[in-house]
């Protein structure tokens, strides 16, 4: 008795909370979390987990993971979401609830869409559609969005159009206005994808007008922006920028941190050669972030504020720019690796604490006691070499990532950074803008390039030749042009479709620069040769540098022992390819990799 008070007590509390509910319905008999404000969703799930400490029944639970995978997924937490949904999922198939089942199959086809997953998303879709013909008509409409979006997603966009006709005819005849002009809004998106502008900007009207009449000014502020989109596609930017000054006019007044029309009006500023007016605009965007931070959001705009001042020879700001939207990019891998690992160990934690119940439950049926004995047993096995693999993997992934960050720094160590700009700033002291601006342009790109690759396991061939050759003529205005490069690939190899690990060759390459030419009083020249042997694509670095000594342990030998390692970890026995010959008259390295 005293546990029901105290749920009901919990239950009253947390039901003071408005929560967000999808489909607008409750989940069953038992009135709680009916309506959420995005601004307390992290009070909700706070709630939500205080609540399962307690001693509730199953059927409670089961409610209490629905919506905590709900607010989940509100909060863009798809994975976590998905793990919910299917917690109760698991009880609601226990006692055929039909009902509950389907709107689970929804939430998680719509999950599975955003995390990709196509054949997942329709699948749930399509099994929420079975058990739900004709029965609940606002949820019908909400799965054919679902099966709209994800068509979109897949850019398969005439069967988006149709299931959103499909939502919007039932949503007309149910009078559901606020979803009939999302409705609205989602096929005007699809409509300029597929550059039919003009019904794009009829629906964009026709949203339009059902927000102004709900008097929802987040919406109107909405409309008016994809109204400036679609205004700008077919060329008319007055219109356009007409629509995204609206827009901007209803979010200040009602203190909204959409920053999309500022950025949209700034790019338009931009394209019409208003560079001053967009660098006013992106600063007020700026503004807005920094008090309610985006980290993405904030980087993208310090790259619009680069080529601005690229544009207007600005390199003191250029520099500015240049370093603001690199440590952005930094803290948003940082954060998007520390999610990883925190859902990682939240799902590791959940697997302990399954298999420890099941090894409770089993060890107190005495009837049972050798079968629950045997079967513990086997779950441990399974699940301690599970957990090695998964130790194992996680360990051969750090490693990479720590290789792969040594390989970054060795390039872009402090040492190289202010040697370029000290080349540049002496173009510059020399009068020659153009050439400055050029290198700057080529540096930059090089910098942007190398914090793209740190994260990826493989580029294509064409993006690591073109890294290798910003690389190389960064070194060649260094050392004024004291080497010659060529790079030969040939001509039976796709660039465009093979792939491989980024920065391979950029050691070897530093190498001969930096330690191979020191010595020698002819120019350097450093030949690079690309080809197919058998299943493999290989490349030979020749340069007629001074050689090193094998048995000195310096920074080129240290460069080649991470890089055997990095072939190493890939597993396909590729570094015993590797071969280095060196002499007085240069420098050859040899390897393959695996097609």
């Amino acid at each position: 008795m005293l546990r029901r008070i105290t749920f009901i007590i919990i239950l009253f509390l947390f039901n003071s909370c408005t929560i967000f509910n999808a489909e607008q319905d409750t989940v069953s008999n038992i009135q709680f979390v009916k309506s959420l404000k995005k601004s307390t969703t992290s009070k909700s799930i706070a709630a939500i987990d205080s609540t399962l400490n307690i001693n509730v029944n199953a059927e409670e639970k089961a409610l209490l993971f629905f919506e905590k995978g709900k607010l989940l997924a509100l909060l863009q937490k798809d994975k976590e979401a998905v793990i919910y949904f299917n917690k109760a999922l698991t009880y609601f198939k226990a006692k055929n609830d039909k009902e509950n089942i389907a709107k689970i199959y929804w939430h998680l086809g719509s999950e599975h869409a955003f995390l990709s997953d196509k054949v997942e998303a329709l699948s749930f879709l399509l099994k929420a559609q079975e058990l739900n013909v004709h029965k609940n008509k606002k949820l019908e409409a909400n799965i054919y969005i679902s099966l709209a979006h994800v068509q979109y997603l897949y850019k398969e966009y005439l069967e988006s159009i149709a299931y959103s006709n499909e939502a919007a005819a039932i949503q007309e005849k149910e009078k559901d206005t606020i979803g009939l002009a999302a409705t609205y809004n989602n096929l005007a998106v699809v409509y300029k994808n597929i550059g039919e502008f003009y019904e794009a900007l009829n629906y964009n009207k026709k949203s339009l007008k059902l927000n102004v009449l709900l008097d929802d000014k987040s919406a109107i502020a909405k409309s008016y922006n994809n109204l400036g989109l679609v205004s700008e596609e077919i060329g008319n930017y007055v219109s356009a920028m007409n629509y995204y000054k609206k827009s901007i006019a209803i979010n200040n007044e009602i203190g909204s941190v959409n920053t999309n029309p500022l950025k949209n009006l700034a790019s338009l500023y931009f394209y019409v050669q208003k560079t001053e007016d967009a660098k006013e605009i992106y600063l007020a965007a700026l503004a807005i972030l920094k008090k309610h931070p985006n980290i993405k959001k904030q980087k993208d705009i310090y790259n619009e504020l680069l080529r601005i001042a690229i544009k207007q020879k600005d390199f003191k700001n250029s520099l500015l720019y240049q370093k603001k939207s690199d440590s952005l990019y930094i803290l948003e891998r940082e954060k998007e690796n520390e999610e990883n690992l925190k859902l990682a160990e939240n799902q590791y934690q959940l697997i302990t604490k399954k298999n420890d119940l099941l090894k409770v439950k089993n060890t107190n049926r005495k009837n049972k006691f050798i079968f629950a004995i045997i079967l513990l047993f086997l779950l441990f096995i399974l699940v301690y070499r599970q957990v090695k693999n998964k130790n194992k993997k996680l360990k051969n992934e750090k490693e990479r990532m720590f290789l792969e960050q040594k390989v970054l720094r060795s390039q872009m160590n402090p040492h190289f950074i202010f040697n370029a700009l000290s080349a540049i700033q002496n173009s510059l002291l020399d009068n020659e803008p153009i050439k400055s601006a050029s290198y700057l342009s080529r540096f930059a790109k090089l910098v942007r390039q190398n914090f793209d690759f740190i994260d990826k396991r493989k580029i294509i061939l064409v993006e690591e030749i073109d890294a290798l050759t910003n690389y190389l003529e960064t070194q060649k205005m260094r050392y004024h042009d004291k080497f010659d490069y060529e790079i030969n690939t040939f001509a039976d190899i796709d660039v465009n479709t093979v792939e491989i690990p980024p920065l391979l060759l950029q050691p070897f390459v530093e190498n001969a620069i930096e330690h191979g030419f020191k010595r020698i009083n002819e120019i350097g020249k450093i030949a690079i040769k690309i080809y197919k042997k058998q299943n493999t694509i290989c490349f030979e670095i020749i340069d007629n540098g001074v050689g090193f000594e094998k048995k000195t342990k310096d920074n080129r030998k240290h460069a080649i022992d991470i890089f055997l390692k990095r072939l190493e970890l890939r597993g396909f026995g590729e570094e015993k390819s590797f071969d280095i010959r060196s002499s007085k008259q240069g420098t050859t390295v040899k390897f393959c990799l695996k097609l």
